[in-house]
């Protein structure tokens, strides 16, 4: 099997030192570095880099203005937790238990560039060559640290030193230390560096991906032309059609945030000339009163726009591949056959609109299976009532066996809503599956016992009122695991009941997706955290750590704040993706802090 294209062969020393660097500039104790924001070191790193490098990643601590007091904030609780001693230990790994690390790392800034390159007439399985770029306080003192401690060598007029811990080369140039594993790219670097060769910095794709991310953007990634030719090429010999194959490039950025880590993921990729691309970009945006239609008190939801179109997308993307096509079709025709159900007809057609997922505390215990509620909105011409009406036909036809009657649905009238809800005898009979699926999964569950009875009896408890319920509110589909949540759902839908539009956590998810946003995750960990607080009690309860349940609780921040947010929107020229991590800087560095050994006690157990 072919060789990723970025992954390198492990040599002595050689396959650690990238990483490791990487680690010393993102926790050292540079986070108190204020530079101005237009002389970034990290970022100003590009500027030496040749413009044939497959992959470009920078780190770079320096602050934007409106990122000051979120990084005085962490550099704070570094130093409390004693975490920026630890950038010293890292250099010293990365080197190897080497005299070079403890030597260079106090003049050593937290400011990062790495690039690869796969060497001309290099094979696909080669390892690819890297070059490390770390900004410098002092360039003369790490000179004459190299000169100590390395081997002398030439390369296209420019003095480099081999280090024996790790075996790799390195070079003083300007204002940073440039560490390779191949000599001949530390000399195509000082030639960019003299203006002779052209930098990355000065490609027209560099350029636009640096303008699709963040401004103030800390960590970025950018695979150039040649990176995606590369992985294009390592697809084509997996036998596999990538779904990106006309985009020149891709880009990455995270930027730390007041209250987390914010993500960006840009990937061009025009409509035209790619199979299936248009049907993504004529998916409609969200709704902006999506959470209106899902009660309140969710752990999570997921919504999907016109989710029917990424079939559509499927099968443009195939039609390039006859084979594929072949096979497709076949098991289309046969699906269609047995189940009575049309794919374009009905479930494309009944998928259109929008897709609201949301999972909740179980309504029959607080330590039970959580519920799930499903809503299929009639929005965009859609008619999920009649997919339904379809699918619910063919699983009573076809859970019939042996003589023995299938699973039945029993209808209800309730203020002119149709509820669709399983027999007694279908419900007991899902509830015996469920617990012999559990069973037959968990060895220890096997065979006599007390123990097995009473974990199997607990497993019937936990799937007592679950099963599957729906409504029908015209086109609509509200389905719930439970009939007390789709009760409850049935109640916000109709504006009568409390919403997620309600909660100021979810209001501010909402207000963080990005203007059309096609797609969404909104996860309140908060809040899940907070439920999980009287375990976390109990777990930390005589902790001699200086750990408390509020350090555990509150490491995604303060219920009713904000929570995980994700989206995806593509306009026809750009797939954009993100992603926000919320964090409570101080509790996540005392915790590792005390993990450490390096722990100190909390300046601000309310924070």
């Amino acid at each position: 099997m072919a060789t990723h294209p970025f992954r390198r062969k492990r040599r002595r020393g050689g396959s650690r030192i990238p990483v490791l660097l990487i680690l010393l500039a993102a926790v050292g104790g540079g986070f108190a570095a204020y530079h101005y924001y237009f002389n970034r070191p990290g970022e100003a790193a590009i500027r030496l880099i040749p413009s044939d490098a497959m992959l470009v990643v920078t780190l770079d601590t320096s602050p934007s203005p409106q990122q000051v007091p979120v990084f005085e904030r962490i550099h704070n609780a570094l130093q409390r937790e004693k975490l920026d001693t630890q950038a010293d230990q890292l250099m010293t790994t990365a080197f190897e238990n080497s005299t070079v690390g403890k030597e260079i790392r106090p003049v050593v800034r937290n400011d990062f560039a790495f690039a690869l390159w796969q060497p001309a007439g290099s094979a696909p399985s080669d390892s690819p060559a890297f070059a490390a770029l770390i900004a410098l306080k002092d360039s003369g003192k790490v000179t004459d640290i190299l000169a100590r401690h390395g081997t002398q060598g030439r390369q296209d007029g420019l003095t480099y030193y081999a280090l024996d811990k790790p075996d790799v080369k390195a070079a003083v140039m300007g204002d940073y230390l440039v560490v390779s594993n191949k000599p001949i790219f530390l000399g195509r670097i000082d030639s960019v560096r003299r203006g002779e060769t052209d930098s990355v910095a000065q490609s027209a794709d560099y350029r636009a991906a640096r303008a699709a991310l963040p401004s103030d953007a800390n960590l970025m990634v950018f695979i150039s032309p040649r990176g995606m030719d590369r992985m294009q090429q390592q697809s084509r010999s997996a036998g596999v059609n990538s779904p990106f194959r006309n985009t020149r490039w891709t880009a990455i950025g995270v930027t730390v945030r007041n209250q987390g880590l914010e993500t960006v993921w840009q990937v061009p990729m025009s409509a035209q000339g790619t199979p299936g691309a248009q049907s993504l970009a004529q998916i409609a945006p969200l709704d902006e009163q999506m959470l209106r239609h899902l009660p309140a008190g969710a752990y999570g939801m997921m919504a999907l726009s016109q989710p029917g179109q990424y079939w559509s997308w499927v099968a443009q993307v195939i039609e390039s591949d006859p084979n594929t096509q072949k096979k497709l079709n076949d098991g289309m025709a046969a699906f269609e056959k047995q189940t009575g159900l049309s794919v374009q007809r009905d479930l494309v057609n009944g998928l259109d609109g929008t897709s609201l997922w949301a999972a909740y505390p179980s309504s029959q215990d607080s330590h039970g299976v959580p519920d799930g509620l499903l809503v299929l909105e009639a929005n965009n011409g859609a008619d999920p009532a009649a997919m339904m009406a379809k699918v619910r036909s063919y699983l009573e036809r076809a859970t019939v066996k042996n003589g023995k009657p299938g699973v039945r649905f029993l209808p209800e009238q309730s203020n002119g809503i149709t509820i669709w809800s399983l027999d007694p005898a279908s419900q007991q009979q899902i509830t015996h599956a469920v617990t012999d699926l559990v069973t037959s999964q968990t060895p220890m569950l096997k065979g006599p016992g007390s123990a097995a009875s009473s974990a199997n009896s607990g497993i019937t408890t936990m799937a007592q009122g679950k099963g599957a319920v729906y409504a029908e509110v015209g086109k609509a589909i509200l389905l719930a695991s439970s009939r007390s949540l789709l009760d409850r759902a049935l109640a916000a839908y109709a504006g009568h009941g409390a919403s997620l539009a309600d909660s100021p956590a979810y209001r501010n998810m909402r207000a963080q997706l990005p203007q059309g946003a096609q797609s969404a995750l909104l996860i309140d960990l908060p809040g899940i955290m907070d439920t999980l607080r009287p375990s976390l009690a109990r777990t930390v309860a005589n902790s001699q750590s200086g750990i408390t349940p509020d350090d555990v609780a509150r490491i995604f921040g303060s219920t009713g704040t904000t929570g995980l947010v994700g989206s995806v929107r593509y306009d026809g020229k750009t797939f954009t993706t993100t992603l926000f991590v919320p964090l409570d800087y101080e509790r996540l560095i005392h915790i590792i802090g005390t993990f450490s050994g390096h722990s100190q006690p909390p300046a601000n157990q309310t924070m």
